[in-house]
């Protein structure tokens, strides 16, 4: 198998565009942790950003189980309409 026979069916393949948007997910993931390491590790840094953007882990753990939350009943929502649709 040629490698231009094995990129077409990798690119026709279902799962290209979703693992690519995982792969991107990740790398940001990991990019946004290692900036924020920097930035609470510089205390140069500190007089630039507002203190509000500076939170506890409580109020985070908050906002994150919030928008967890609101993403699982929005998928909830969309899927089972989907379903409906596809039903009739």
């Amino acid at each position: 198998m040629s490698l231009k026979n094995m990129l077409l069916r990798i690119r026709s393949n279902f799962l290209y565009i979703p693992s690519l948007y995982g792969l991107a997910a990740l790398l940001l993931a990991i990019a946004s942790i290692e900036i924020d390491t920097h930035i609470m590790s510089v205390e140069y840094l500190h007089r630039f950003i507002p203190d509000s953007l500076f939170m506890d882990i409580d109020l985070a753990q908050n906002i994150l189980g919030s928008i967890s939350a609101a993403l699982l009943t929005m998928t909830t929502i969309t899927l089972s309409t989907i379903l409906i649709v596809l039903t009739f």
